[in-house]
């Protein structure tokens, strides 16, 4: 299906925008199809190949479903099977939530005040998928929350400040944020890295002050660890709100900016790379080369093993190519751009890829640790951007001669 909606986007894209050279078409296609994201979450059980599939498939109606000249019948079709992708994609995913914000955003800046009309759908939709997940959370762990995974996460990012803030913890307006925030400063800082918050240490180590808390909890309520672990989600993200708002710029500098630079370059991987086994985590490279040696070990194969560091790898040099890649296209578009020619309705597929990148990375960037897997959701749009490039030059085209 990966491969599909590939395929689909890209034929999306040739037909607005048609190109006048016979090889851009073909190389950008070969690019993107063969993208890394096959290679690298074959490698993963996890719901990436959906998400990103889903993607592709709401970028390339989006496009479609702007475009004015569009027969009504075609419109009203595209509109359904866009809903649903918005439907599947955020129920699969919770940071699909900005898709149909996205799908409001562009229909309001391409139609005015005819694009409002979509809003109660979009509106509707959201409300529903909340409120399933709302429901379902109360019915299975007793805590009416949207997700309670969301809250340790939030948690997990606002701690990065911990070594840089003496904030008392009397300074909290819950109760259960000052207990949170005592536990935090008892900790030694040294805890506090930012690899091991950019990996989401805080959510699953043992060491980390949301568990002291978890346990006092448990100790007091002597509830089941899943359906604890869900309620304080909504606790936990309640004390990081709270401790964001006391340092909203220092949770800036030390979170989210060096979050954006990730999107560019992720580093860290070597060095935290983690392999979970029934017997051991195991944090660096060596020691997996160590634990393959051993004979009393789970039944993984040392193939898998290294195939899952080297695509961790392969992937980050990848990333650094495409933007390299990126930018040399750019270079090539300012160096030709007296025969590139956009429509009026071009330029706004072209906004519209931009805003989507924008959009999407600015969310990662603010809510979640960026790990190269989520990057994968943009390449195909960013590959696209390449090709709406190169598509309207004729250097190398015969006939032509370069100038």
């Amino acid at each position: 299906m990966l491969a599909i909606s590939g395929i689909y986007l890209v034929l999306v894209i040739k037909y607005l925008f048609p190109p006048k050279n016979k090889w851009s078409f073909f190389l950008v296609s070969f690019i993107f199809i063969s993208s890394p994201s096959i290679i690298y979450i074959s490698t993963w059980i996890m719901s990436d190949t959906i998400f990103i599939t889903l993607s592709n498939f709401w970028l390339a109606t989006i496009l479609l479903l702007t475009k004015k000249e569009i027969i009504v019948f075609r419109f009203i079709f595209l509109f359904i099977f866009h809903l649903l992708i918005l439907y599947s994609i955020f129920y699969i995913r919770h940071a699909g939530m900005i898709f149909p914000i996205m799908t409001f955003l562009i229909f309001f800046l391409r139609f005015k005040i005819k694009g409002l009309l979509v809003s109660p759908v979009i509106f509707i939709l959201i409300f529903i998928v909340v409120e399933q997940a709302r429901q379902r959370n109360k019915n299975t762990f007793e805590v009416e929350t949207f997700s309670g995974f969301s809250g340790w996460l939030r948690a997990n990012n606002a701690l990065i400040i911990i070594p840089f803030i003496e904030t008392p913890p009397e300074s909290f307006a819950r109760k259960s944020s000052e207990r949170i925030h005592e536990f935090a400063l008892k900790r030694e800082k040294t805890i506090y890295n930012k690899d091991k918050i950019f990996q989401g240490g805080m959510m699953w180590t043992q060491e980390s002050p949301l568990y002291d808390f978890f346990h006092e909890q448990k100790n007091e309520n002597a509830k089941d660890d899943m359906v604890l672990w869900i309620q304080l989600g909504k606790t936990h993200k309640k004390y990081a709100n709270e401790l964001i708002l006391k340092h909203p710029f220092l949770f800036l500098k030390k979170f989210i900016i060096p979050n954006v630079s990730r999107i560019f370059y992720h580093g860290g991987i070597k060095d935290y790379y983690r392999l979970a086994t029934p017997y051991t985590r195991l944090q660096k490279f060596d020691e997996i080369k160590e634990w393959c040696k051993l004979k009393d070990k789970p039944s993984i194969p040392k193939n898998d093993i290294y195939l899952n560091y080297y695509t961790n790898q392969f992937f980050n040099q990848i990333n650094i190519g495409k933007w390299i890649f990126i930018f040399c296209s750019l270079l090539l578009y300012f160096f030709y751009k007296n025969q590139i020619k956009y429509s009026k309705e071009q330029k706004i597929f072209i906004t519209i890829i931009i805003l989507f990148n924008i959009l999407y990375l600015g969310m990662l960037s603010v809510i979640v640790p960026i790990i190269p897997r989520f990057l994968l959701v943009t390449y195909g749009s960013q590959m696209i951007f390449v090709y709406i490039i190169f598509s309207q030059l004729r250097i190398f085209s015969k006939g032509d001669n370069l100038k």
